[in-house]
């Protein structure tokens, strides 16, 4: 049996999650609520965050990296980085 209609409805609704805690804590998202945005954004998953804080120290500071800063960390493809440096602007 396969994955169902759910398994396709998970990543646009990470995504959405994601995008309402971006706008409802745009004015100053501390590093908790952005720690759980991280891991709400398609292909982050434990080891990229881990790699991710290491190289940056706080999720703020990974939310509002560039591309181009995100894929000089450790395991983090082009698709990695493109989720995260537009997931704000996706919904």
């Amino acid at each position: 049996m396969g994955p169902g209609p759910q398994a396709a409805i998970r990543p646009r609704l990470k995504t959405f999650l994601a995008a309402d805690i971006f706008n409802h804590y745009q004015s100053g998202m501390d590093s908790p609520e952005a720690l759980i945005a991280l891991n709400l954004i398609e292909h982050v998953g434990p080891v990229r965050a881990r790699a991710l804080l290491e190289h940056f120290g706080d999720a703020p500071q990974i939310l509002a990296a560039s591309k181009s800063q995100l894929l000089r960390v450790r395991n983090i493809d082009d698709e990695t980085a493109e989720a995260i440096s537009t997931w704000e602007k996706t919904s």
